[in-house]
């Protein structure tokens, strides 16, 4: 991108216009829209004169997509080769969006399979129903991608149950949250561990989710997650509000050591997540299941490695940016029907909007690393984003 001057002393007509439209739709919307007008129509734009979405490269809004895709190839990649063996290949796409992922990766490695007669069974967990149609009409369109367990809802659904709960509750609750019955070769979480948050104690719906998700892969099997390094970027104080402001800023540390640093892997490594049962098919095995198949246990061990990548984001005027910063803020924004507390929205507008008239020290970024040049042949504002990936690993032990 060629940055041009970035520091403005008056806001042109077009941004006050941009402003009036931005703040008048998000303030005509439910908790439950927010993602939606946040991903998709900003952060997956079009570059100009782009008519469909073919590559990442693409999109206007995000280098993120462009960034995931040679890692996350790899992953699927390896993951395919330790488990080729296995007739059907079972994938769990969770935040699973509209599908794009499906184009520009799934599709094509999991063509493989079809060679070696593996049936290939996409598994998904999206609480928009808008985009998980979407997903589920782009797989209608791959003859070799067939559609699993389907639930429109949140993650939390699975492992987020009141301790107080009786047995019989529990069990109503799994009933109505479907899960898939056998093992998992491959899971993907993009974009979506940001909802993640525990209002008392930050740290539990991270570690509950990776010990949920960790449970439900086969030896050799993968999860793998990225997320935008948001950093609390954001005070926002309001009496009204059901959430602990401390607790709140902390939700990003804590995420990072978890996922950058490594430290989710101290709680994968009980017995109860390593001792697997597998299928067997000599004559020899130890136990036989009640359907008569053959099985054995194995033990595995969880690795994990992960990477922190520049990032950026772009939008065409700063009201479009401050949208996209509310990513800072999505812990704080639940998935049900209330309106949209517009404040939220109104308070990164005037922080993004200072740091644009404000001119940066000499040798230093603007606040956001705030910059203005040309992408996609169209003039856009930009901020710097880092993009973390983390794979976790369902290692088979050798003795």
């Amino acid at each position: 991108m060629n940055i041009l001057n970035d520091t403005i002393s008056v806001f042109s007509p077009e941004e006050l216009d941009a402003e009036r439209k931005v703040l008048t739709e998000f303030a005509n919307l439910k908790n439950s829209q927010i993602f939606e007008h946040i991903f998709i129509y900003r952060m997956m734009l079009r570059k100009q004169n782009v008519i469909n979405i073919h590559h990442p490269s693409d999109i206007l809004g995000t280098d993120s997509c462009e960034l995931i895709l040679p890692s996350l190839h790899r992953t699927l990649q390896t993951v395919l080769s330790n488990n080729s063996d296995s007739p059907e290949f079972h994938l769990l796409d969770i935040g699973a969006g509209s599908g794009e992922i499906i184009d520009w990766c799934f599709a094509k490695e999991l063509k493989k399979n079809v060679q070696m007669n593996r049936q290939n069974i996409i598994h998904l967990v999206e609480p928009n129903s808008n985009l998980l149609q979407i997903y589920q009409q782009k797989l209608c369109e791959y003859s070799h991608l067939s559609q699993g367990i389907v639930y429109n809802g949140r993650v939390q659904d699975y492992f987020d149950i009141n301790d107080d709960a009786n047995d019989d509750i529990r069990d109503k609750l799994r009933m109505e949250i479907p899960l898939p019955f056998i093992p998992l070769d491959f899971i993907n979480c993009i974009h979506m561990i940001n909802y993640l948050v525990q209002k008392d104690d930050p740290s539990n719906d991270i570690i509950s989710f990776c010990k949920f998700n960790y449970s439900l892969l086969k030896p050799g099997g993968a999860i793998y997650i990225a997320y935008l390094d948001v950093l609390d970027l954001f005070d926002f104080n309001d009496e009204d509000n059901d959430y602990n402001e401390e607790n709140f800023r902390q939700i990003a540390p804590i995420r990072n050591s978890l996922l950058y640093e490594g430290n989710i892997i101290d709680h994968l490594h009980s017995s109860e997540l390593n001792e697997c049962e597998v299928d067997y098919e000599s004559d020899d095995t130890i136990e036989t299941n009640s359907r008569g198949s053959h099985k054995r246990k194995i033990k595995t061990i969880p690795k994990f490695n992960s990477y922190k990548l520049p990032n950026s984001l772009y939008a065409k005027t700063l009201a479009d940016i401050s949208v996209l910063l509310l990513i800072d803020q999505l812990p704080k924004v639940k998935n049900d029907e209330s309106r949209f507390d517009i404040r939220l929205l109104e308070n990164i507008l005037d922080q993004v909007k200072e740091a644009a008239m404000t001119p940066a020290r000499e040798g230093k970024k603007k606040r956001f690393g705030l910059e203005r040049g040309m992408r996609g042949g169209e003039m856009v504002w930009k901020i710097d984003l880092p993009l973390i990936i983390s794979i976790i690993r369902k290692e088979q032990v050798y003795s």
